[in-house]
């Protein structure tokens, strides 16, 4: 279970990077 949260925040961090860097507008 915790190495599947860790897998799913991990995932989520790197969205939000790409997001981050494909929009720098947005920060």
């Amino acid at each position: 279970k915790t190495a599947s949260l860790i897998k799913e925040n991990k995932l989520i961090e790197g969205k939000r990077e790409a997001v981050a860097t494909l929009s720098p507008l947005s920060q």
